[in-house]
């Protein structure tokens, strides 16, 4: 998902982020009710003798928690673009910026590389001296592109 905070004539202020479609309060409702419906279940199959049920009704709740949290804490990432009028800062982080990287403008360039395969989301890269810095990489092909397309107008591409 890609959220134009600011943008004018020389400068933009883009924040690149993953598309998360359900909250971490959301995700812990869905785990409940999950978990409401196989203790149900599980008890029931108990009371016919079938005790055996109950571990693994509690290690398929596990591997559900823990599938969501993993996906939850990855899809919490944040890029922070910001385009200035001399610089390029890029911030990276999840609750605050983890890192930060800020490059003069008139090195910056980007290149996006993609693939035929209709499998391949792409590499977008903002490149100064012989860095390369990915961004958008929690995007899909066609945000991948929106997002080029935009940083184009403020910075020029690689051939």
């Amino acid at each position: 998902m890609i959220n134009v905070l600011h943008g004018d004539g020389d400068t933009a202020v883009l924040e690149v982020c993953g598309n998360r479609s359900m909250s971490w309060r959301a995700n812990l409702w869905l785990l409940a009710s999950l978990a409401l419906i196989a203790l149900v279940i599980s008890v029931l199959f108990a009371l016919m003798g079938l005790w055996l049920v109950l571990p693994f009704a509690g290690a398929e709740l596990l591997a559900v928690a823990v599938g969501l949290y993993k996906t939850s804490h990855k899809l919490s990432w944040r890029e922070i673009i910001r385009i200035e009028r001399h610089h390029v800062c890029v911030e990276a982080g999840r609750r605050y910026p983890e890192c930060r990287l800020q490059i003069p403008r008139a090195w910056c360039r980007l290149r996006f590389l993609q693939k035929e395969s209709p499998f391949d989301v792409g590499q977008l890269a903002l490149l100064h001296h012989a860095r390369a810095v990915p961004l958008g990489a929690l995007l899909g092909r066609d945000e991948k592109q929106v997002l080029y397309r935009y940083l184009h107008a403020y910075l020029p591409a690689t051939v």
